[in-house]
């Protein structure tokens, strides 16, 4: 559990395709995900949430206001940035 926890925490920023992509952790089982490109304290930045339950992922996307569950945190980090692209791709 500790390793898997300093793992998590450690992951700060993820690029994905020239965007920022920024991983906040909340608590031991929450983290918040922003665009970085966006000011900070901007609501408009927060893509959504994560939470940990046992050994899933719980992810609150509040871009598309929906809820999936993965089984890992680096996935359900890039489901939060997929919308993103896919937008800026639009």
């Amino acid at each position: 559990m500790t390793q898997t926890r300093d793992r998590l925490s450690s992951c700060a920023d993820v690029d994905t395709r020239g965007r920022e992509i920024g991983v906040t952790e909340l608590s031991r089982t929450q983290w918040r995900v922003c665009d970085r490109t966006i000011a900070a304290g901007d609501p408009r930045a927060i893509f959504g949430f994560i939470e940990r339950f046992d050994d899933s992922f719980e992810v609150s996307n509040f871009r598309l206001s929906e809820r999936s569950v993965f089984s890992t945190f680096e996935r359900a980090v890039a489901s939060l940035a997929t919308p993103m692209i896919r937008k800026a791709l639009s």
